[in-house]
């Protein structure tokens, strides 16, 4: 063991510049999407669904989700600097291109969430779907800002 090189490099890249950015992705768009979830996740179930139908307590996940992944995609695709902006403010300096790529990726893991969603709540139990509820979408978001993190380290050379 005391001769052995740890390798401090993923594909070329740097682990500590994508840890340090993966850290700074999670700790600031954590609050900043905690806080746009609340809001369509209340605007989704005021709107849309009446409290007690039990179909409801399965497809607000989906719907609110799938709210929010249109959001940023117009967000990205008609401002793609907010998101950053918004965020950061100029302390990560990324071309309009890329905070696109980040508003379409973060989207596209909605969505994805939302399709699990329906996957766990049509084909498993009502536990196994409760646990995937509670437990998965952090994990699930955390990993997708780690993939982020890598493509723009690597695409920025």
């Amino acid at each position: 063991m005391a001769g052995r090189k740890v390798s401090t490099n993923y594909k070329g890249i740097p682990l500590r510049s994508v840890l340090s950015l993966w850290w700074s992705l999670s700790w600031r768009f954590v609050p900043a999407l905690t806080v746009l979830w609340f809001a369509i996740t209340t605007t989704v179930t005021t709107l849309f669904f009446r409290a007690h139908d039990v179909e409801f307590i399965f497809w607000r996940p989906t719907a609110s989700w799938w709210v929010m992944a249109a959001l940023l995609w117009v967000i990205a695709a008609a401002a793609p600097q907010f998101l950053g902006s918004l965020v950061w403010g100029d302390r990560l300096r990324l071309e309009p291109t890329e905070w696109r790529a980040v508003g379409q990726a973060l989207a596209l893991l909605f969505v994805v969430l939302g399709l699990l969603n329906l996957v766990f709540w049509k084909l498993t139990s009502t536990n196994a779907w409760l646990n995937f509820r509670f437990f998965a979408p952090l994990p699930l978001f955390v990993a997708a800002l780690a993939l982020v993190s890598i493509a723009l380290r690597r695409a920025d050379g």
